[in-house]
């Protein structure tokens, strides 16, 4: 920029008045000074605006980019705002899906057979040997009437037998061979008594009487 300098008229010195032509000189330098130092300012302020506008303007572009930047009377103008680019990053959630592994098919279970009970074989039942010919056994009745009602008695067998009427005195030998012997007699008689006897081998083994009207006695061995 020209620097604007107010113009200056030569000096006309008034003869008459030596002062008149000195008066407006002080007032006139001070307003160059003042001009002079606003010119420098504004110089200032212009410089510093086209160092910051070149700084935003380096900052501005991306560095892959060609910025074309115009200036009008040696000045770059601003460039056109260009917005920042936007990324936008999708983020796709994948679920993992459990698949079991398949268990191994459990061996085959053989059906439960149950062993064959064993075979028990029963001996058959064999008799027991007799180790002897048997007991001798011999029953002995007598009453106070010759005529007995009857008389009963074991066999050898163990059966039971009878005898009606029957003469007193009365007696019988068997021989009993059953593994358990039944031994027994009873009587009745006709008149007021009655006595029964039996032998074993020998031996009393009992003795009996009864008395009354037609009275029945019973021996046991």
């Amino acid at each position: 920029m020209k620097e604007q300098v107010p113009d200056q008229q030569p000096e006309q010195q008034d003869e008459g008045n030596p002062t008149k032509g000195t008066s407006w000189r002080w007032p006139a330098g001070v307003a160059v000074v003042c001009l002079i130092v606003a010119a420098v300012l504004s110089i200032h302020e212009e410089v510093k605006r086209d160092r910051a506008a070149e700084a935003s303007t380096r900052s501005v572009a991306a560095p892959s980019a060609t910025t074309t930047v115009e200036t009008r009377n040696g000045r770059p103008l601003m460039s056109p705002y260009t917005p920042p680019t936007t990324t936008t990053t999708t983020f796709v959630e994948t679920a993992a899906i459990y698949t079991p592994s398949p268990r191994p098919a459990a061996p085959p279970t053989s059906a439960y057979t149950r062993p064959p009970a064993p075979v028990t074989t029963i001996p058959p039942l064999a008799a027991k040997p007799v180790t002897k010919i048997g007991k001798s056994v011999t029953y002995e009745v007598i009453s106070d009437s010759p005529v007995l009602n009857s008389v009963t008695w074991f066999d050898g067998m163990n059966e039971l037998q009878q005898e009606y009427p029957a003469s007193a005195p009365w007696s019988l030998n068997v021989v009993n061979t059953a593994t358990y012997p039944m031994i027994g007699l009873g009587a009745q008689t006709e008149g007021q008594s009655v006595t029964c006897r039996i032998i074993v081998d020998g031996r009393v083994m009992d003795e009996q009487t009864a008395v009354g009207q037609y009275a029945v006695v019973n021996c046991n061995a």
